[in-house]
């Protein structure tokens, strides 16, 4: 049950990154990429936390770290693009 909704949050994940790279055009992929991507993750896994089971909250703990993993990658490629 778990690497099932790990790999939901994983397939949201890419879905939210990928949309705003494609809105972002050429220009402002990266910007328009973390808009879209981060985009209320940490109230949904309060609101989970708060007033669901932590079965529930594993959904948008995972998206959170699915989108560091992301945003580190992204810092990553930058910072070689760069030198």
């Amino acid at each position: 049950m778990i690497a099932v909704i790990a790999t939901i949050s994983l397939v949201i994940c890419t879905i939210n990154f990928g949309a705003g790279r494609i809105i972002g055009g050429n220009q402002f992929a990266l910007e328009a990429s973390q808009s879209l991507g981060q985009k209320n993750a940490t109230f949904t896994m309060w609101l989970t936390l708060s007033f669901l089971s932590p079965i529930v909250a594993l959904g948008p703990m995972f998206y959170i770290i699915f989108q560091n993993l992301y945003t580190s990658y992204q810092l990553i490629s930058l910072k070689d693009s760069k030198q």
